[in-house]
């Protein structure tokens, strides 16, 4: 799988990172089974395109849900469900471990059950959207 047909995915500048991270786990450099027990954050902000949002994001699709992908769409839902009005990009780090630690080593499931079953209580169950609607689910379109 080269870079143009992840580009062609929707996955645009961040193709040829994620195809040198996949290199990067064929060769051997990265241990993908050695991130049970070592701190994922070690590889990956030594991969140029991986900061911590991309890095949560990518943790997730391997099956560790310790980190939280945080950009506005957390801060949100921390003030919208939350009540943590004051939630902001200086703050939110330290308010998501106060809320979602407690169910480590899933904290980032914990998150998205919460996250669905708030979009499901505004849009109807996910699972019965017809997949031309589907980017009209996210907080910006609600605009909370």
């Amino acid at each position: 799988m080269g870079v143009e047909l992840l580009k062609e995915h929707c996955l645009g500048y961040r193709a040829g990172y994620i195809v040198d991270f996949a290199r990067r786990v064929k060769n051997g450099k990265i241990d993908l089974q050695r991130l049970e027990v070592q701190n994922p954050n070690y590889y990956f902000p030594k991969i140029k395109g991986f900061g911590p949002f991309a890095t949560a994001n990518i943790l997730m699709c391997l099956g560790f849900y310790r980190q939280l992908p945080i950009d506005t769409e957390t801060i949100r839902h921390l003030k919208q469900v939350h009540g943590i009005q004051f939630c902001n990009n200086k703050t939110v780090r330290e308010d998501v471990k106060l809320i979602y630690d407690k169910y480590a080593p899933f904290q980032c499931l914990a998150y998205w059950l919460e996250l669905v079953e708030f979009y499901e209580s505004k849009f109807g169950k996910l699972s019965e959207l017809c997949s031309l609607d589907y980017h009209k689910i996210s907080g910006t379109t609600l605009q909370l």
